[in-house]
């Protein structure tokens, strides 16, 4: 007999153990979802750090322990929220028969789907024995479902965002304490992000209808999602409710460069996610949408130029911005190599972006600027610009004593004002980057401008940093001698 068998021929013998059990399980969400899980699936929930965090705020909730009422779970897509979903719900019910909830989506699939797998859960043999609670057998064959000897208006009730909510109830008036919810789960198709109107009709009817179903002033609202637009539900909710809601983002790519889910998801493969469609992995995988295109630097200012075409090119320069150590939340060292051309252009050459400790730094620094002398080329790179902070202090000092051409840059600024004084400059088309958007490594960079924000919550800016430096040292500062004489 199999470990398994075992277990489930203990607890269908031993009523002790049974209510152990069951009394274990009433107080722990944790305990319940092993439990109950490994009991209906005869395998162990794969349980990772994520998945407690949202299990031990749902079981705050219950207890009235979190300092605002409601709560907004924001999770990457793959994430399994659904099923996280459907044993809190029968988690209450195995509390108490008189919970009610109010259960919306914009899937009828999706609700469809939750109510049969929360009545599969219920109607095992075990769960009944142990929480001792059945269905109503009217109920069966129905979305919405209660339970036999539960007051009057609990269980289970569930409709499409946008459709009609008559007879959709969430919290109990008639008991005292927490008595169920407003379950919000995908309020949206991704499919429609792009759709203001879509947006606009969720935020609306959140707003006007499903916030009039909370029979008790205390029913919290759980909204579980993934981010796909700075204007979606969680994005309102921020503007305009953030003093009521909770809200607990969980990136797929964590700070320290680790998944979220490493069997799942792992790391190269996120990476390629973002490099493909950055706006996507921002969004339903990151959980900080960003503004297609940029909100502050929009990529489609950003020039192409054939690289097959010999130019002759006044002046190039390369620019860095160098990290002050290597770990794994830190930014990258970056390098940009610049070609002005006779129509003032500046052409991005090549870009060189990693991290290094500082004697490969210092190496591929050297590297760079040997790469672009003269050679087959016309023009030879004039000189070095370093910021003249961090690691790149180091650097500036060691090119000046091997006589090479290096340039300090101090900055007295913030990033974003140093970012907004070029602006004009790649909005005027003055910035090519070669060939196309997917042209060797031109996908860093444009990612990178992408997501880069002004309130500084973006992770990495090294290769924006460098662009600016890049401008500020070629184009920008000939219009502004051109400028001086006239």
């Amino acid at each position: 007999m199999s470990n398994y068998d075992e277990y489930i021929d203990l607890l269908t013998n031993d009523e002790y153990e049974r209510e152990k059990t069951a009394e274990i399980c009433r107080q722990s969400f944790l305990s319940y979802i092993l439990a109950i899980f490994y009991i209906i699936n005869g395998s162990k929930f794969k349980l990772k750090p994520f998945h407690k965090l949202i299990i031990n705020k749902l079981q705050n909730i219950v207890e009235g322990k979190n300092k605002k009422r409601n709560l907004a779970l924001c999770l990457p897509v793959g994430a399994g929220k659904s099923l996280i979903i459907e044993y809190f719900i029968t988690w209450c019910f195995a509390r108490s028969i008189n919970t009610t909830f109010c259960y919306t989506s914009f899937s009828d699939r999706l609700i469809n789907k939750l109510s049969k797998e929360c009545k599969d859960i219920i109607e095992h043999p075990l769960w009944t024995m142990l929480f001792k609670a059945v269905l109503k057998k009217d109920d069966r064959q129905r979305v919405n479902f209660s339970f036999d000897g539960a007051k009057n208006r609990t269980g289970l009730t569930a409709g499409t965002t946008g459709g009609a909510i008559t007879g959709l109830d969430a919290g109990n008036p008639n008991i005292e304490g927490y008595s169920g919810a407003l379950i919000i789960d995908d309020p949206m198709d991704v499919g429609k992000w792009q759709y203001e109107t879509a947006r606009k009709e969720v935020i609306t009817f959140y707003d006007d209808k499903l916030a009039t179903r909370r029979r008790t002033v205390n029913t919290p609202t759980i909204l579980v999602m993934q981010r796909i637009h700075i204007e979606d539900l969680v994005g309102w909710i921020e503007n305009n409710e953030a003093d009521l809601w909770d809200i607990v983002k969980i990136p797929a790519l964590n700070e320290d460069n680790t998944s979220f889910w490493p069997e799942r998801y792992p790391v190269e493969e996120l990476k390629h996610i973002q490099t493909v469609n950055n706006f996507k992995f921002m969004s339903q995988y990151q959980q900080e949408p960003i503004v297609a295109g940029g909100c502050v630097i929009d990529t489609n200012w950003f020039g192409y130029y054939p690289v097959s075409q010999n130019f002759n090119y006044k002046q190039i320069v390369i620019a860095s911005d160098t990290a002050i150590m290597v770990k794994e939340a830190s930014d990258f060292s970056c390098f940009l190599v610049g070609g002005v051309t006779l129509q003032n252009k500046l052409h991005i050459l090549e870009i060189v972006h990693g991290k290094w400790e500082y004697p490969d730094l210092k190496k591929q620094a050297l590297k760079v600027y040997n790469n672009w002398q003269l050679d087959k080329r016309q023009t030879s790179a004039s000189s070095m610009c370093i910021e003249d902070r961090a690691s790149g202090q180091q650097l500036i000092q060691d090119f000046k004593k091997s006589g090479l051409p290096v340039k300090a840059i101090q900055v007295t600024k913030d990033k974003l004002s140093r970012v907004e004084e070029v602006l004009d400059y790649i909005a005027s088309g003055q910035v090519l980057l070669p060939e196309c958007p997917t042209y060797s490594n031109n996908k860093e960079l444009l990612n990178e401008c992408e997501a880069f924000t002004r309130d500084d919550s973006h992770l990495h800016d090294d290769i924006v940093d460098t662009l600016v430096h890049l401008i500020n040292n070629t184009i920008a500062k000939r219009q502004v001698s051109i400028l001086e004489v006239l």
